[in-house]
């Protein structure tokens, strides 16, 4: 689910990296290391990056890549997991969403209130 989360540029390049070892199937402890960063801070990156609709996008072509070359196995399946994850969270808020609540508005004109008594309209 992507939201209106801003990534400042070092992030942005940091996820850039991040990509294509994602795509290797790379621990966020190798990553730290390749980004010389804590591996936490490298998890926060993610975790942010996930909420922006770059990941969306990302994620999608990732997945077609590797469809079209399924033979890497592993790292299908842990594409098809996230996409399923989000998909479902999709699905979630659309449930949350489409709750349907009554509202009852009133709407009068000042003449035909009767005197004494307002609430009886």
């Amino acid at each position: 689910m992507s939201q209106n989360i801003t990534l400042s540029a070092k992030d942005r390049a940091d996820i850039e990296k991040i990509k294509p070892m994602i795509m290797d199937n790379k621990t966020q402890l190798d990553m730290s290391r390749v980004l010389n960063l804590r591996r936490e801070t490298v998890n926060r990156k993610i975790h942010r990056w996930v909420q922006t609709p770059d990941f969306e996008v990302w994620l999608k072509t990732a997945w077609l890549t590797k469809y079209q070359a399924v033979d890497d196995k592993t790292a299908f399946d842990a594409l098809t997991k996230l996409l399923g994850k989000m998909v479902t969270r999709k699905q979630e808020i659309k449930e949350d969403i489409t709750e349907s609540r009554s509202i009852v508005i009133r709407v009068w004109n000042e003449d035909a209130i009767p005197p004494g008594n307002p609430d009886k309209v």
